[in-house]
């Protein structure tokens, strides 16, 4: 069961992203010894995403500034994907959406530098992304 949080941290949409922002740059996930996932965060607003067999584009929405817990909203809408499964032996749908939170930076364990999670909590995330 996936809990949805609101939070009143503004959003920043495609094409607005600001260059300093923590997101971007290209963060890589190991999900078994076998597996790893990539996403290239660009400044257009598109996440470049590789999982497995899996390729695709997203178009992202982050919110510029953390909120008072640390947490940075971010949602994924699928634009493209060819249509091979990734790491979880899963597909993504072409208009797919995600929403959750991302954290960034020396407030996580050590080496860690990105978690994204559902919920506003460190319990449950995928991560740390490198």
């Amino acid at each position: 069961m996936a809990v949805l949080m609101l939070t009143t941290t503004p959003a920043v949409f495609a094409g607005e992203i600001p260059p300093d922002h923590p997101i971007l740059g290209t963060w890589q996930y190991t999900v078994s010894e076998s597996c790893f996932e990539t996403y290239e965060f660009r400044p257009d607003g598109i996440d470049h995403t590789i999982s497995r067999d899996e390729i695709g584009d997203d178009r992202y929405e982050v919110s510029t500034a953390p909120d008072d817990r640390g947490f940075y909203k971010l949602t994924d809408i699928v634009m493209t994907s060819n249509g091979k499964k990734d790491c979880n032996g899963q597909t993504s749908p072409i208009g797919d959406v995600t929403s959750g939170y991302a954290m960034f930076g020396s407030i996580l364990a050590e080496n860690a530098s990105l978690l994204r999670t559902i919920a506003e909590s460190v319990h449950g995330a995928s991560g740390p992304h490198k």
